[in-house]
């Protein structure tokens, strides 16, 4: 059993006093408490301020992980990550990620809002490999907004993740 992490406790609290409002959609719960595009309602401050205390608490990666991505659905983002897949390499079970072409070594995670953005996310003493540094170098020749979070960046991703840039306007 999954137990709920400290952000969901407090939407569901929002949810149980009244001040928001809740509705699946498409298997995802929605959460709404009347924000606007670029100013963070209510719930959204508490769901940041909580996430800034829990996240550096986090005992794995994927603890971590969750964090970010219950934290970026809470403030309107869309987040993909390719999961590993179980493999058998030299006879041998283990759990690689399934990129094709030229995808080893591609951030984990991408988030999409008003732009886009990729994030690495790693903890503890973890570093990042050579594959993965040659694509953060890519990224950023190419202009792509990219960043490497460990649990103790809390503040950087809140803040990331807080910020809200006008869609550019074409035509």
């Amino acid at each position: 059993m999954r137990v709920p992490s400290a952000i969901n406790a407090a939407i569901q609290a929002a949810i149980d006093n009244g001040t928001a409002t809740a509705r699946t959609v498409n298997g995802q719960v929605l959460v709404s408490d009347r924000a606007v595009a670029g100013k963070l309602s209510d719930l959204q401050k508490l769901v940041v301020q909580v996430f800034v205390e829990e996240a550096p608490k986090t005992r794995s990666e994927a603890t971590f992980q969750r964090l970010i991505v219950e934290l970026a659905h809470a403030l309107g983002w869309k987040v993909t990550h390719v999961r590993p897949a179980r493999v058998k390499r030299d006879g041998k079970e283990t759990y690689r990620t399934a990129w094709g072409i030229d995808g080893v070594g591609s951030f984990d995670c991408d988030f999409y809002r008003e732009r886009h953005f990729k994030a690495e996310l790693k903890w503890k003493y973890r570093l990042m490999t050579d594959e993965q540094k040659l694509w953060q170098g890519r990224y950023t020749l190419a202009g792509v907004e990219n960043y490497v979070w460990y649990p103790k960046h809390a503040e950087e991703i809140a803040a990331v993740l807080t910020r809200y840039e006008p869609p550019l306007r074409r035509g």
